[in-house]
């Protein structure tokens, strides 16, 4: 199932590069089900991220929005109030970590390298790319406020899996 939930995933972000209609593995349902299976609200939940409980309820009720509308560092925090590794919530409970780890310092090399090569400012390659790069390039680290599609289409333009960069 999780090997088939990564590639659904995959799809889903494939399809959103060509502005076509994603199909998405049930990754809200997943967070409603940790959520509920310690025995918090809406509110709970909200409440520890400092968000309001109208922000947090659509990370339960649309499928999209783990990739869209948090950001790493906040994603890892609802997985640490859920009790839950961020890839069980991701990908379903029997996926494995890729074996492979690259850093964020790893991507901003290659980054640096393909603006290189593209006789490219990193400003105009976060165009292209469709991300402000000049924060990541600073601090690698800045990397983990990017919400998923962001480190997806990142990791997309420098050809490495962003999978293994979230779980570096």
């Amino acid at each position: 199932m999780s090997t088939n939930d990564r590639e659904l995933v995959e799809a889903a972000l494939a399809r959103l590069r060509t502005n076509e209609e994603p199909q998405w593995p049930p990754i809200a349902r997943r967070f409603q089900q940790a959520r509920e299976r310690l025995d918090l609200s809406l509110a709970d939940v909200a409440g520890q991220l400092g968000i309001v409980t109208s922000e947090y309820w659509d990370i339960e009720f649309h499928h999209d929005e783990a990739f869209s509308c948090f950001s790493i560092v906040e994603l890892r925090k609802i997985a640490t109030i859920l009790a839950t590794p961020l890839e069980t919530l991701l990908f379903g409970s029997d996926f494995g970590r890729p074996t492979e780890r690259i850093s964020p310092a790893v991507v901003v090399e290659r980054l640096h390298t393909l603006a290189a090569s593209e006789g490219l400012t990193i400003e105009q390659l976060g165009d292209r790319i469709g991300w402000e790069l000049e924060p990541v390039m600073a601090d690698p680290e800045a990397l983990w406020e990017l919400n998923l599609y962001g480190l997806s289409d990142v990791c997309h333009a420098i050809g490495v899996d962003w999978v293994a960069v979230l779980f570096a």
